[in-house]
């Protein structure tokens, strides 16, 4: 799915070290997120020494993925714009913020040192991208990088089995959401994963968190997910690039979580003294 809008809400909670895998994944057991132990087993084996795992939900053709790690050319030889602009890092904010811009890929204002060292994670349901993803993973894991694909699976709000549809099994175009199926498209099986035990999982494994979510017309079932469970309130660093073309839907789920966020940590900060937290704010190019 192409679009014409990119959010970006980073929520940098700072604490006196990076939260320990047990205990925050105690609180999220405690809050019902309970992630599958075979795809736990499968992330721990593949994500190693990583401080910053990039998650990308809705990976399409892979430009997001291959934009994030480096720029150059992509698997097909095809030039890859720098996505990162000197310019926009003087004017990035240290604290969380609220970004809105014309399709900046994702990684915007995240170093790239980091992204270099990062860790990634990605997820594309459409059966026709799985032999390209394929070989952009492997073009990177010869590199050197740390990448983990999960063809023929989407992250939803549920998770479990799923129908894809698309208009035909060579189209690019598709979507999970039945309401975006018109009438003779196919329909295709395909597994998920529900985002708020997944994404409360790797906050409990790694200190920073950064999710892209590009998924036709579930982008605002998602965030309300996250928003709902209390992930988008933790002790690790979560950025959240969220592509979107309803704002006036997702600028009220973005005050919510920052009224709630606030509202959790001030609690926490009186009774530990371990968190700051810092409030959103618009970044204008």
């Amino acid at each position: 799915m192409r679009v014409s809008l990119l959010c970006m809400l980073r929520m940098t909670i700072r604490t006196t070290g990076a939260p320990a895998p047990n205990r925050q994944g105690a609180h999220c057991a405690a809050r019902g997120l309970v992630f599958p132990e075979r795809e736990s087993t499968r992330l721990k084996a593949h994500l190693t020494d990583c401080s910053l795992v990039y998650v990308d939900v809705g990976l399409n053709n892979g430009d997001s993925l291959t934009s994030w790690y480096h720029t150059g050319p992509d698997a097909d030889g095809a030039g890859v714009r720098d996505p990162i602009r000197p310019a926009s890092f003087a004017k990035m904010p240290r604290h969380p913020l609220v970004f809105f811009g014309r399709e900046p890929p994702a990684g915007a204002g995240i170093p790239s040192t980091l992204r270099q060292q990062a860790c990634a994670v990605a997820f594309e349901p459409n059966p026709r991208y799985k032999a390209r993803l394929e070989n952009i993973t492997q073009r990177l894991l010869d590199q050197g990088k740390r990448v983990l694909l999960y063809t023929n699976t989407a992250v939803t709000v549920d998770g479990g089995d799923v129908l894809f549809y698309t208009p035909d099994k060579d189209n690019t175009v598709g979507s999970v959401d039945a309401k975006t199926a018109k009438a003779g498209w196919l329909k295709v099986n395909v597994s998920s994963i529900a985002v708020a035990p997944f994404v409360c999982w790797l906050q409990a494994h790694f200190a920073h968190v950064a999710l892209k979510i590009d998924v036709e017309n579930l982008e605002v079932s998602i965030v309300k997910a996250l928003l709902a469970s209390g992930t988008l309130c933790s002790r690790s660093r979560m950025d959240l690039f969220l592509e979107y073309g309803f704002n006036a839907q997702v600028q009220p789920l973005l005050k919510q979580a920052q009224t709630k966020c606030q509202a959790t940590h001030h609690e926490e900060s009186a009774a530990k003294g371990t968190h700051q937290v810092a409030s959103l704010r618009r970044w204008a190019r």
